[in-house]
This record gives structure tokens, C-alpha cells and sequence, in this order.
């Protein structure tokens, strides 16, 4: 995964200049702008920070393309109430899941 890529995204989505970025963690602009560009490696307390700035985890972040926006929070519940399900209840949820929303795949 190209970090620097996956920062420049997140902060174009945002409408956010590189500055304002960079305030926002208390670095500098060139960190931003070097992170941006494939020149420095961030360190992981400046991407935690990153991804507080933008309201997403780490595993947000490192999702796969598609996959990379935030869980909502009804959504998070529901993950939550079904960890601790055996795999024979996991697959009758999702049975019913798409037995609610039409989905027979």
C-alpha cells in the first residue's frame, strides 16, 4: 500500500490543504508533504494522529480499496452482538440478513 497515497486521499476527500493537515497532527507542512510524496515513512504515533484528524482506525485506514470507509456506528453494534456467535449462528443471521434485503446470493 502507497501510505502517502492513502494520506493525500483521505485529506482531498476532506477538502483539507496539506497545512491545515499538518496543523491538525502538530507537525510540520513539509512532514505532510514528504509523507504525501513518498519520501518519509510515517511513524505510527503521526498516522494514529492522521487517523483521528479524519475519524477513521488504523484498520480504516489499511482496509482495502473499497472496504476503506468507516464502519458506522449501528454497524459496529451489530459486529459487535454477532463475534461472540458459534459459525452455525453466524450463517443463520446472514440467512436472515438476506432473506430481509433480497439478497440470494
Amino acid at each position: 500500500m502507497d501510505i502517502g497515497k492513502r494520506v493525500k486521499e483521505l485529506r482531498k476527500e476532506h477538502n483539507m490543504t496539506a497545512d491545515e493537515l499538518a496543523n491538525l497532527c502538530n507537525v510540520s507542512q513539509p512532514v505532510i508533504s514528504k509523507l504525501e510524496n513518498g519520501h518519509r515513512v510515517p511513524d505510527v504515533p503521526t498516522l494514529k494522529k492522521i487517523c483521528e484528524v479524519f475519524n477513521i482506525t488504523l484498520a480504516d485506514f489499511f482496509a482495502p480499496e473499497g472496504l476503506s470507509k468507516p464502519v458506522e456506528d449501528n454497524l459496529k453494534e451489530l459486529l459487535n452482538n454477532a463475534k461472540d456467535l458459534n459459525p452455525e449462528q453466524i450463517k443463520s443471521l446472514n440467512n436472515f440478513l438476506k432473506t430481509i434485503t433480497n439478497n440470494k446470493e
